[in-house]
């Protein structure tokens, strides 16, 4: 036989009293009533608890998305800018070989010592065009490079 965890209530003599008995199970009806509202609760809780957990969720994949896009935007304009900036340093280098301010066998010296082999073979049967010019204006070139 299982023993209640409810007591019903006795008068002095040890006799259940009828009207502390209708007020025990008036207390104990009402009792299993906030029982079972809170256990709709607990279940209304955690279906809000895992609904609001997967919004969340989604929220951080979306976020994990949109930071990814973004770092591979930033990565294609560094590599935009550097590209760019190997451009105008290589234009600049043949307009100042043209020029006479930097001797050809110096830039062919650079290639040779710092590109790679693709890099070297675009320059094989490159040439440079430049002008002859007289020792005077070599030496006043050199000059202006220099300053």
């Amino acid at each position: 036989m299982a023993i209640s965890r409810w007591k019903f209530p006795r008068d002095l003599a040890g006799r259940f009293n009828i009207f502390g008995l209708a007020f025990f199970f008036g207390v104990v009806s009402e009792i299993r009533r906030q029982e079972f509202k809170s256990g709709e609760n607990v279940m209304m809780d955690l279906k809000n608890l895992v609904s609001d957990e997967l919004k969340l969720k989604q929220k951080i994949a979306k976020l994990q998305a949109d930071l990814a896009r973004k770092e591979a935007k930033k990565k294609f304009a560094v590599r935009q800018l550097d590209s760019r900036r190997k451009i105008i340093l290589g234009g600049v280098l043949i307009a100042a070989v043209r020029a006479g301010g930097i001797p050809e066998n110096a830039v062919r010296k650079l290639i040779i010592g710092f590109a790679s082999d693709r890099d070297k073979a675009a320059f094989d049967d490159f040439v440079f065009d430049v002008p002859v010019r007289a020792a005077s204006d070599v030496g006043s070139a050199q000059e202006t490079a220099r300053e």
